[in-house]
């Protein structure tokens, strides 16, 4: 999961919570989070491929993901 501004509210998977990541955050921040399972329920998650890895800089995806 990538982020980037606008940052919206998401609400985790598992628990009946919301996060206002706006909040947090400003207009040049960039967050990449890396999960085995996805965490939150409104936001869309893109998988890893079995054996493939992805290399992040400051928040974002350097070069073309490798796979197996």
């Amino acid at each position: 999961m990538q982020r980037r501004h606008p940052f919206n509210t998401a609400t985790l998977a598992d628990e009946d919570l919301s996060v206002d990541f706006a909040a947090h955050t400003t207009p040049s921040d960039r967050v990449a989070v890396v999960a085995t399972e996805p965490l939150t329920a409104d936001e869309t998650w893109v998988p890893f491929a079995p054996g493939e890895l992805r290399v992040f800089v400051g928040g974002a995806l350097h070069g073309v993901p490798v796979g197996a």
